[in-house]
């Protein structure tokens, strides 16, 4: 039987509902249901970039979130995912068409994609720009990737946690950084360490930003709960919005096997 892409019609569990105003979904998916069957609703370009990566964990990333983001899509949208068509804004520095991804055509749909270890994530809203990103939990030259995260506020804060600590603090500062970023659509064109955000004992926020200082107060930052061995955070600008998180390793699996009849 194949499945129907009536918005949210087969979707599981308390995910029921349509996206509504006022809110974001934050779809999860183990790159374990990203089976092979998933390409048939890539574009031509989607497959070549699949086909890129040597590393089979690469591959199984990268479909496992570009094969989660058609299928919510679809479900909002009520067209199959094969016809969703993306593009990119320009990008803020060199004018190429390499920035914030985007939906063609008058959906009024936000989106925003991740991946890391064996989590994919997709944010999606309506109208209101978002941006995710999630980490895997594996050691890192804290000394190397401290130095172009932080800001000098908050490198002062990190040299007084202990090392079993630092790990940790900074990928939550790399994901809350990176979110924002993405939402805003300067991606890691724009240095971290203009960017300040609360350490994380304390709630999301963004503290200051030196080159974007409008934007302070008007960020929503959120962390989020992927999978063990995972941080992610979500960045919203400019609303207040109810974030729920939902996990889509059963929409790609009715996604592969319905490609696969």
């Amino acid at each position: 039987m194949a499945l129907s892409f009536e918005p949210c019609a087969w979707m599981h569990g308390d995910s029921t509902s349509a996206l509504r105003d006022g809110e974001c979904h934050v779809w999860w998916a183990s790159t374990s249901s990203a089976h092979r069957e998933l390409l048939s609703y890539f574009d031509d370009r989607e497959r070549i970039r699949w086909a890129s990566f040597h590393r089979r964990s690469d591959r199984a990333r990268y479909l496992a979130a570009h094969a989660l983001v058609r299928i919510v899509l679809a479900a909002h949208l009520g067209v199959p995912p094969s016809e969703i068509l993306f593009g990119a804004d320009a990008c803020h520095r060199c004018g190429a068409p390499h920035g914030k991804p985007r939906v063609l055509g008058d959906s009024g749909m936000e989106v925003s994609i991740t991946h890391s270890g064996c989590m994919a994530g997709v944010a999606v809203s309506r109208s209101v720009p978002v941006g995710i990103d999630v980490e895997a939990l594996q050691r890192t030259d804290h000394g190397s990737l401290a130095s172009a995260v932080l800001s000098s506020l908050e490198r002062v804060a990190f040299d007084e946690l202990a090392d079993t600590e630092r790990h940790d603090a900074l990928l939550r500062y790399c994901t809350r950084k990176e979110a924002l970023l993405k939402a805003t659509g300067d991606g890691l064109t724009m240095p971290m360490r203009g960017l300040t955000v609360a350490d994380r004992t304390q709630p999301p926020r963004l503290v200051a930003w030196d080159s974007r200082p409008e934007l302070v107060g008007l960020v929503r930052l959120h962390d989020l709960h992927p999978a063990p061995g995972h941080v992610a955070s979500l960045a919203v600008i400019g609303a207040d919005v109810t974030v729920r998180e939902l996990w889509g390793d059963l929409l790609l699996e009715l996604a592969a096997g319905a490609a696969g009849r």
